[in-house]
């Protein structure tokens, strides 16, 4: 699967923000999240502490570095 999005994180818009995400959990199988937890687009995506991440994903959060 290619996805096609601009490299800054900045002009991400929200519809990115998801396919970036569904990209990245079937290139690393990993389990499916809620992707209403990320409705964000790319600045406030970034803006996300590790931890914030964690709490929105849990079931891909153990043993993953960000």
């Amino acid at each position: 699967m290619v996805i096609f999005i601009v490299p800054d994180l900045a002009q991400w818009t929200v519809d990115d923000v998801k396919a970036w995400l569904l990209w990245t959990l079937r290139q690393y199988n990993l389990p499916m999240i809620h992707m209403e937890y990320f409705n964000m687009d790319g600045v406030a995506l970034s803006a996300l502490s590790e931890e914030e991440f964690q709490k929105r994903a849990p079931e891909v959060s153990l043993g993953i570095t960000i």
